[in-house]
């Protein structure tokens, strides 16, 4: 089965030169496991790299293994990326940093005044008071 490569990353690629680029590798996991053991995680990612970083000539700037995920981000030269990429314990592999922003933009803006921001700052919100509709008790005395 072909390593699947996001198009982002490619693109990444071609643009870094010699800079970094980072990448989050998902590895393949054992038998008919979704997800290696966390210990198998750690010791594949550590074979992986060391391999990858003698075939390239590079090696990773920094990394992080995210043991019960089966995966690792990779931050290093676009050669190693490359050569990383096609380590055969390696099933995808995607940008870390993608385009585009987490930021939800509102739906309806509307512009606040110094003022109006002064004023909310002083009267902290007050909840109307309301009115009980329970009608007051009687209280009886008992004789003992």
């Amino acid at each position: 089965m072909a390593v699947k490569v996001d198009k982002e990353l490619m693109n990444q690629l071609a643009a870094a030169h010699d800079g970094t680029v980072e990448a989050v590798v998902k590895l393949k996991p054992a038998g008919t496991q979704i997800v290696s053991p966390p210990e198998r995680t750690e010791k594949l990612t550590k074979r992986v790299l060391d391999r990858t970083s003698k075939k390239s000539g590079h090696t990773p700037e920094r990394y992080n293994v995210f043991r019960n995920l089966g995966s690792f981000v990779v931050a290093a030269n676009p050669g190693f990326i490359r050569e990383l990429i096609s380590q055969p314990e390696v099933s995808a592999v995607i940008a870390n940093q993608q385009p585009g922003s987490a930021l939800i933009t509102p739906v309806k803006k509307k512009a606040v005044s110094s003022s109006q921001t002064k004023r909310q700052q002083k009267e902290p919100s007050k909840s109307p008071r309301r009115k009980s509709t329970k009608k007051p008790t009687k209280s009886t005395k008992r004789s003992g």
